[in-house]
C-alpha cells in the first residue's frame, strides 16, 4: 500500500504547536485532513502491526485534542452519528499497545473492521454490547468482563455498540514475537495453550473470559480516569499496561489448569444472577443486606452464590460491598459539604464512629482527613 509523505508544513505546524504547548499538545490546525496525513505507516513502519491509516479513518477522525506524543499515540473520535467520545491508540513497545475507549452510543451502531492476528486481552467496565468474529454469531461482551483472545489468522471483526450505553474499556494487545520475546522459556508455564500460539504451533481461534480480578479493575480504572498529558501519560500507560497483562497471565495460568474454562464452570443462568446481585449491591448499598436476602432476591443458594460470586468477580461479596460504600462515600467527602454523620447516614451506618473506623480502614486515612485534602470547607451546620 502506497503512502503519501506528510506536508512539512503541517509537520512544522503540529512541531511548533508542541514545542509551544508541551502539557496540552493541542493541534490549532483547523483542516483535520492536515493532521491526518502525518498518521502515514510508511513514516512509521512500526504501527502497521497494529492499524493502518486508511482502515482507521475508515471509522475514526483524529481529535484535534492530542494527549500524547505524536510518534506514540493517537486519539480518535467515533465518524458514527450516535457515538460521542474518544479512543486511544497508543504505541507502547515495538509489539505492544494499548486502547482506551470512552464512548457513549445514543443510538445502536455497528463497525465492521479487519482484526488483526494478534494477542488481545480485553476489560470492559461498562457498556456491554457484541462482538462476530467471521460471521460466526455474535457474542455477547457483558460489563465487567475480561476476555483473553488469541488470533493465529486475520480476521473480519462486527462491533455491536447497543443504544444507551457507556463503553469504558481497555484493550491490551501484543504480537506473538513481542509475548516470546519478554516471557521466553517461561510462557510455557504460563499457558500451554498461548505457548502454542505464540510460537505459531496453534491455528485455532481462542476466545476465553477470565476473572476480572480487583486488581484488574481497578488498574483499568485508574487508566480510563488518567489526566497525564505528553511523554508522563505514555509512561504512566506503560507502567499500568504491564501491571495489568502480568496479573491476567497469571488468572489465565489458574484458569486454564483448571479441568474446564470459566465458562463450563459458571453457567448462563449463575452469570446473569451473579451480574444482577451486584448491581444490587451497587445501587442498594445504603441498605445492608443480608447473603440471605440477597441470594433469595437474585434466586441463587446462598453458599454457592459467594463462591462463585469471588470466582466471577475477583472479590468477596462483603468486601465489593464494602469497596462500592466507600468509593461514594469518599466522593460525597470531596465533591460536597455535606457532614461526616450524613454520609455515614447516606452509605448505610447506623453509627459515625462506625463509619470512621471503616472508612480509616478500607483508605488508610480517617473522612475528614481526606476533606481536608481534597480543598472542602467544613460542613455546614
Amino acid at each position: 500500500m502506497q503512502h503519501r509523505r506528510p506536508p512539512e508544513a503541517a509537520l512544522a505546524q503540529v512541531v511548533r504547536a508542541y514545542a509551544e504547548h508541551p502539557k496540552q499538545s493541542r493541534l490549532p490546525c483547523e483542516n483535520l485532513s492536515e493532521y491526518t496525513d502525518l498518521m502515514n505507516l510508511s513514516e512509521f513502519p512500526e504501527r502497521s502491526w497494529l492499524l493502518d491509516r486508511e482502515e482507521l479513518l475508515e471509522i475514526f477522525r483524529a481529535d484535534t485534542d492530542q494527549p500524547f506524543p505524536l510518534e506514540c499515540g493517537i486519539r480518535v473520535i467515533p465518524k458514527a452519528t450516535g457515538a460521542v467520545g474518544h479512543r486511544d491508540f497508543v504505541l507502547l513497545d515495538d509489539g505492544l499497545a494499548i486502547i482506551v475507549s470512552d464512548v457513549r452510543y445514543t443510538e445502536q451502531v455497528t463497525i465492521e473492521h479487519p482484526d488483526r492476528a494478534l494477542i488481545k486481552f480485553h476489560f470492559r467496565l461498562t457498556g456491554g454490547g457484541g462482538i462476530d468474529f467471521e460471521n460466526r454469531g455474535v457474542t455477547r461482551v457483558a460489563e465487567h468482563t475480561a476476555v483473553a483472545l488469541f488470533m493465529p489468522t486475520p480476521l473480519r471483526k462486527r462491533e455491536i455498540a447497543f443504544a444507551g450505553k457507556h463503553e469504558q474499556s481497555v484493550t491490551i494487545v501484543c504480537t506473538p514475537e513481542w509475548m516470546v520475546r519478554e516471557l521466553g522459556t517461561e510462557l510455557i508455564n504460563v499457558s500451554p495453550q498461548l505457548a502454542a500460539y505464540a510460537q505459531g504451533e496453534c491455528k485455532e481461534f481462542f476466545y476465553l473470559p477470565i476473572t476480572m480480578r480487583s486488581t484488574i479493575s481497578q488498574a483499568v480504572s485508574a487508566l480510563l480516569s488518567c489526566e497525564l498529558v505528553g511523554s508522563l501519560r505514555r509512561i504512566y500507560f506503560l507502567a499500568k499496561a504491564n501491571e495489568i497483562l502480568a496479573l491476567s497471565l497469571d488468572v489465565l495460568a489458574n484458569e486454564l489448569a483448571q479441568p474446564e474454562h470459566i465458562e463450563h464452570r459458571i453457567s448462563k443462568s449463575d452469570f446473569e444472577q451473579l451480574r444482577e446481585a451486584r448491581r444490587i449491591l451497587q445501587t442498594e448499598f445504603n441498605a445492608v443486606l443480608k447473603v440471605g436476602e440477597l441470594a433469595a432476591r437474585v434466586g441463587m443458594n446462598a453458599s454457592r452464590m459467594m463462591q462463585l460470586f469471588k470466582r466471577l468477580f475477583g472479590e468477596t461479596i462483603f468486601d465489593f460491598s464494602q469497596r462500592v460504600r466507600m468509593e461514594f462515600a469518599a466522593k460525597l467527602l470531596e465533591a460536597t459539604d455535606r457532614s461526616i454523620t450524613d454520609i455515614a447516614f447516606e452509605v448505610g451506618y447506623d453509627y459515625p464512629s462506625n463509619f470512621t473506623t471503616a472508612f480509616k480502614r478500607h483508605f488508610g486515612l480517617p473522612p475528614r482527613s481526606v476533606r481536608q485534602s481534597a480543598g472542602v470547607p467544613p460542613a455546614r451546620a
